[in-house]
Formats: structure tokens, sequence, C-alpha cells
């Protein structure tokens, strides 16, 4: 199979060639890397950007960095919002007897976060208090009480789109999950899986001989249309 990966900028596709491409995953937002030979289509810092394998959307975020090395140039991406890596979280935010969606929207509106899915059990939660902290550390602390309320567990997270989701766990159900089994799909097992590259990034999970396992981290290498891809579990 031929193997393409491009980036979607400002609406256009831009084939990136010889290239690596990485995910990583995090406490709610992942990160990526790209790494191809300098073109004519640059990105910019602060640039959202999309990689695409074969067309399909692989990891969705805004340019953190961007550095050219020898006509080689290394982008890193992250998911989220500007907002959502700078801003905190100061004075005068604080909550008596209040619904915990308004509390999230809250921080949201913060972040300037607007493509969201929220799916939860309201609650109304007696005090909630926060002062000089980061937007993940606010999400987090809130996943926390709401549990303590709801005895549920919250998953935060970005999707390929990049849209916020915060929902519990007991409803989220991952469109597709590859199997990988010895004698089928697998090049090679060690510290890592080895396999022809797939539409799969960090913090998905998989099947290893009918195991799950969720990912923690992947390595796309492209070589003159011929792909191998490393994960990391």
């Amino acid at each position: 199979m031929n193997y393409k990966l491009a980036f979607e900028l400002e609406g256009k596709k831009h084939l990136i060639g010889d290239c690596e491409a990485q995910t990583r995953s995090g406490s709610i937002f992942a990160g990526a890397e790209i790494k191809y030979i300098k073109n004519d289509n640059a990105i910019n810092i602060k640039d959202k950007v999309a990689i695409l394998l074969n067309d399909d959307v692989l990891f969705t975020g805004f340019a953190h960095f961007v550095a050219c090395l020898v006509g080689k140039i290394t982008v890193g991406l992250v998911e989220g919002t500007e907002e959502f890596h700078t801003k905190k979280i100061m004075s005068d935010f604080s909550f008596r007897k209040e619904k915990a969606k308004n509390i999230l929207n809250e921080i949201l509106d913060i972040a300037k976060i607007e493509d969201k899915n929220i799916d939860f059990a309201d609650e109304e939660i007696e005090r909630f208090s926060l002062y000089n902290v980061t937007i993940e550390h606010a999400l987090l602390t809130l996943k926390e009480v709401i549990k303590l309320y709801t005895n549920e567990e919250i998953m935060i997270f970005f999707d390929r789109e990049n849209k916020f989701n915060f929902i519990e766990k007991s409803k989220f159900k991952q469109k597709e999950v590859f199997e990988f089994n010895y004698g089928e799909n697998i090049i090679s097992l060690d510290k890592y899986l080895k396999v022809e590259p797939k539409n799969i990034r960090s913090d998905e999970k998989i099947k290893i001989d009918g195991e799950e396992k969720r990912i923690t981290q992947t390595i796309l290498t492209i070589r003159d249309g011929n792909g191998v891809m490393n994960i990391y579990y």
C-alpha cells in the first residue's frame, strides 16, 4: 500500500512526503510532532493543523513550536486552544450550591473552548473554589468533585478533530478498536508493537491477541510511500 501523510492548514491539504509523525498521551490533552523535508507550505506558531494519513484525520491541534534544521522542519502540536494552555484561573472563581455543568462551562469559557461534548449526571455542588490554577488543574479538580457526588468516573479528552469531551466513562465507546494478532498483521512485538500504518493515535485502545491495551505513544515513519508504525502501550 502507498502511504501518504499530509497536513491540513486553512482548509487546504499539503502532502508531506518522507516524514516521521508521533503522537503522545497526556492527562487531558495529547501532543504530536511531525518531521519532514522543508517545503513552501509553512506552518507557523498558533496555526490550527490537522495531520492526515491517507486522507483520514489522525490528529488535530495548534502549533506550539516550529523549528528548521538542515532543511528539515519539526512542528510540535498540542490539542486544545491557546487559552487552554496559557490562561490561569485567578480570583473570584467561587461557587456555592451551583450545578456542576455550569461550573464546567465557566472554566471552558475562560479556555475559549466552544466545540465540546458534555455528557454526565449533573449535580449541585455545595461549594467549589479555585485560585491561581491552570485550566487543566481546574478540570481535573472538578472531575474528582463530581466523582465524590455521583461515584461516576469522568473521561476528559480532545478527539481527533480537537473537540473537547467531558463525559462519563460508562457512556464512552471507541468507534473502532484495531486488533493485531501473531501470524496475521504483526511485524514484530518486543518492547513495542510494530505494524503497518493504521489510523491510530495515542490514548486509544487496541487489542493484541485479544488482550486490550491503551496506547501511550505512536511513531509513524514513511519513506518513498512505504510505512511502518511503532505502537507503545
